[in-house]
């Protein structure tokens, strides 16, 4: 038997939901607002990707002589067209996603500042070969890389993996917000999910991952230690039980029975008397 990793979050959500996944059909019941969800994260990873294109563009006309404030304007000057142009492309009038616009644009702001206080460093070492600076400040990338292992019972396409200096970071891309501090429980487990499945696909150790939620620059560390992987694995025993046919136990909680997929299906088939 062979699990997906996103079963790990659906057990966080509701272990109900891993049983009603596998025994009943959901209801095919997307909210406006999760198509809205839905639309953004589609526009914001397009953004990323046009931006960054940008930048490595832009760095051949940065000089040595040029401050941290300077090289903010040459990486940034790109950013309103290709807003522009990605909301053009989705059909989207930019007076009707203003508050959504404004966010990505602060988001990119704040990752511009940093990537021109990381150029400007790397510059005055005597750094400043526009292939060089790319490679270092934006590292190869496989991305959607489908992966399973029947000896783990494992299974997951997961978003990004950095590769810098034959060292394999992984990274699981999050819509919406983190905690105030480091990562939800639910998603370290799942990072180390695909931390595992990675060392045995390249036969390597992962010491390191990232969560990168809603925000583009949010990107968050989680150190893939015995404990967490400890965790996991009495995570996972429990998430086969319930796939075996198991009924797990559980606390209702009414204002995420509303937002479930499965909430028609559960009230017909789980009796909670």
């Amino acid at each position: 038997m062979t699990t997906s990793v996103s079963s790990i979050n659906e057990y966080f959500y509701c272990p109900l939901k891993v049983y009603l996944k596998e025994y009943t059909k959901p209801q095919e019941n997307i909210t406006p607002q999760q198509e809205i969800q839905k639309l953004h994260g589609k526009i914001r990873k397009q953004v990323l990707k046009e931006y960054q294109n940008s930048v490595k563009k832009n760095f051949r006309i940065i000089q040595d002589n040029m401050n941290a404030s300077e090289i903010n304007q040459k990486l940034f000057k790109d950013i309103p067209k290709i807003l522009r142009k990605v909301m053009k492309e989705h059909h989207i009038n930019p007076n009707d996603e203003a508050e959504f616009l404004e966010d990505l644009k602060e988001d990119l702001k704040i990752q511009t500042a940093i990537l021109a206080l990381k150029t400007n460093q790397i510059i005055n070492k005597g750094y400043n070969d526009p292939n060089y600076l790319s490679e270092l400040l934006f590292p190869p990338i496989i991305e959607n890389y489908l992966i399973k292992n029947f000896d783990l019972g494992l299974s997951g396409l997961i978003d990004k993996i950095e590769v810098v200096d034959g060292t394999y970071f992984p990274i699981k891309q999050k819509t919406g917000r983190g905690p105030l501090r480091g990562v939800w429980d639910s998603d370290a487990l799942e990072l180390a999910a695909y931390s595992i499945l990675l060392e045995y696909e390249f036969n390597t150790e992962i010491l390191v991952g990232f969560i990168n939620y809603g925000n583009i620059n949010d990107k968050r560390p989680v150190v893939i230690n015995t404990k967490l992987r400890e965790k996991l694995q009495e995570v996972l025993q429990s998430i086969y039980s319930i796939k075996k046919g198991i009924l797990p136990e559980i606390n209702l909680n009414l204002k995420k029975c509303e937002k479930c997929d499965y909430n028609k299906a559960c009230k017909e088939n789980i009796d909670f008397t």
